[in-house]
């Protein structure tokens, strides 16, 4: 299995929100095609912790090139 590069994230936004599950929308540059990608994942309860306290890695895939990257989300930056 390939190894994914690394990349910091730009921005972290809730979109929607529930006892059960959130769904968050993520910024960050391709570390592969250099272009500003916009993706959203679910985070179910478990995980609502590190949504709120950042410093996690997501393995999330590009909008524009479609390949895989590890994006980093520090725990000083902000999560709206």
């Amino acid at each position: 299995m390939e190894k994914l590069k690394q990349t910091p994230g730009m921005t972290c936004k809730v979109i929607t929100q529930d006892v059960q599950q959130g769904i968050l929308e993520y910024t960050y540059l391709s570390p592969y095609c250099m272009r500003k990608s916009t993706v959203s994942s679910s985070v179910y309860l478990p995980d609502y912790e590190r949504r709120d306290t950042g410093g996690f890695f997501n393995a999330l895939v590009c909008s524009e090139c479609g390949k895989t990257a590890a994006v980093h989300f520090w725990r000083t930056m902000k999560i709206n």
